[in-house]
């Protein structure tokens, strides 16, 4: 039987799980108890059913971290409102930052190979609007010939995407506004960010940001949604690191 101790440290180990900006690299502490849990059978167990108590699965666990995800019912679960402004945001723009969350996940991860292989991936705000707008214009053509058909699950979330005008910039300062998509776009990047998915990619430009195996680790759970397949469907390239790697320490 696992004593207090271990318990105690049972409850160090969740506590690093679910601050996704913690890293193994530079916290001593979080590397040893995550060593412990791939080690120790009865650790990694009473870990489990304390994850399992408080509705939290673990998708991951290697020398960078532990990774977890929410069930249905975990009071961790992600809604879209949890993206910063889109709390205030209306219906049709939660909708939005829904599309461009996926349109990321498609964007960095548009094979199964990409969703094993642990490479660099980057994203561009440009880019996953050209993606999301090639794909929807696409269903708008077979929504005129078919306005009943819904085969890839979106319903029509994609219609409101279409409407919004992709580009509105500011009068002061040239910067996007919430009256185009770029600007959600942008705001679910920022957000990944805050999660520890996603770091804007330095000396790549404004708008660019790499994405992190914990960013992949997530995408894996999406692998089998028909919105994701059909949005992977309209890839056409993916950018990695020059060498292809995943830098140390992140996850």
């Amino acid at each position: 039987m696992i004593d207090i101790g271990h318990m105690q440290e049972v409850g160090q180990l969740i506590g690093f799980a679910v601050q996704p900006n913690v890293r193994t690299a530079t916290d001593l502490e979080y590397r040893r108890l995550v060593d412990q849990y791939r080690s120790k059978v009865e650790f990694a167990s009473a870990t489990d059913a304390v994850l399992t108590g408080l509705g939290l699965e673990v998708l991951s666990v290697d020398e960078l971290g532990i990774v977890v995800a929410p069930t249905r019912d975990s009071p961790f679960v992600f809604r879209l409102a949890d993206v910063g402004e889109a709390l205030r945001a209306d219906a049709d723009q939660r909708l939005i930052c829904g599309l461009a969350l996926l349109g990321i996940a498609a964007y960095g991860y548009p094979t199964p190979a990409d969703l094993e292989e642990a490479h660099v991936r980057y994203a561009d705000v440009q880019g996953i609007d050209d993606l999301l707008r090639a794909a929807f214009d696409e269903l708008a053509t077979r929504a005129d010939s078919d306005p009943d058909t819904d085969e890839y699950g979106m319903d029509e979330a994609w219609r409101p995407y279409r409407k919004m005008r992709s580009l509105v910039t500011s009068k002061r300062g040239g910067r996007p506004t919430k009256e185009c998509t770029q600007y959600w776009i942008a705001k679910v990047l920022e957000w990944l960010h805050g999660q520890g998915m996603a770091r804007p990619a330095a000396g790549r430009g404004e708008g660019r940001y790499v994405l992190n195996e914990r960013f992949r680790i997530h995408v894996r759970e999406l692998a089998a949604h028909a919105a994701y397949t059909y949005l992977s469907e309209h890839v056409d390239h993916i950018q990695t690191s020059p060498d292809g790697n995943v830098e140390e320490g992140e996850r």
